[in-house]
């Protein structure tokens, strides 16, 4: 598990208190890190990376953000080592190599990884999110054309304070919005993943069984088809339920030990 004495920064938007469960309750399933990476709209490349680490043993969820400028050596030998940024390493390797990747910037061995493409991701947030369980308050004006095109006008900002959205198309533009700095993004980026996470799970999970859950997480996973993971639906929620149900009890903390762009990660 990655250490403890990492630097923290407050969740934007809505923050969160840390309440933590029990210590003395027991939580069957094994504590687990996913890597989450998001392409852009274009889908050439990965704009948004994310390690979300689950400790069952601290009952406590850490979100770790990844500067995807940050850059990678890729490559050895006698043709020598060809310099990337973390978001373009999709273009040459698969998510394997990538996770290793991370594991070596980190420290944080990788248990599994999921990516979402922008169209996936909206389709899920849509179909978990149906009865909006989770909303989103939107902290200051954010306004941003991405395109002239008018197939891409849909990914145009323009939010007032307050707002509250919890569509999947509203939730993407606001993960992506840069008109702030990429430190306060990251920060909002893992606050809006743990708090859609923690309302998610409440509103639609707790109730059911691990049954309902798998099938729930198939069909998402069928209907997408836009995202890539190496978790197994079946074994992963069959021996995990217990400890994925007591996620919204958990602590959390957001850590920005790792947005730093200018140094090169062998």
């Amino acid at each position: 598990m990655p250490p403890d004495d990492v630097a923290v920064i407050n969740p934007t938007g809505d923050d969160l208190p840390s309440q933590g469960n029990k210590k003395d309750e027991i939580i069957n399933g094994t504590s687990f890190t996913v890597l989450v990476a998001g392409y852009n709209i274009k889908g050439d490349s990965q704009d948004a990376m994310l390690i979300v680490d689950v400790d069952k043993e601290k009952q406590k969820v850490t979100t770790y953000s990844l500067n995807t400028n940050a850059k990678v050596y890729v490559g050895h030998g006698s043709d020598g080592s060809v310099n990337v940024r973390l978001g373009d390493l999709c273009k040459y390797k698969d998510m394997n190599y990538i996770s290793e990747k991370v594991t070596a910037l980190t420290a944080i061995k990788i248990d599994y990884y999921f990516t979402l493409t922008a169209n996936g991701f909206i389709k899920i947030v849509d179909t978990l999110n149906k009865n909006k369980s989770y909303t989103y308050t939107v902290p200051f004006d954010m306004e941003h054309e991405y395109s002239n095109e008018e197939s891409l006008s849909k990914y145009n900002i323009n939010y007032k304070k307050n707002d509250k959205l919890s569509s999947g198309i509203d939730i993407y533009n606001v993960l992506r919005y840069t008109g702030d700095s990429g430190s306060q993004r990251m920060g909002r980026q893992a606050s809006i993943a743990w708090s859609a996470m923690k309302g998610i799970i409440s509103a639609q999970f707790k109730s059911k069984t691990s049954d309902a859950v798998i099938s729930t997480i198939k069909a998402l996973l069928v209907t997408a088809k836009e995202c890539e993971t190496n978790i197994h639906p079946e074994s992963f929620f069959e021996e995990n339920f217990d400890l994925i149900m007591h996620i919204p009890d958990f602590s959390y903390d957001n850590s920005s030990k790792f947005e730093n762009s200018g140094i090169n990660f062998k």
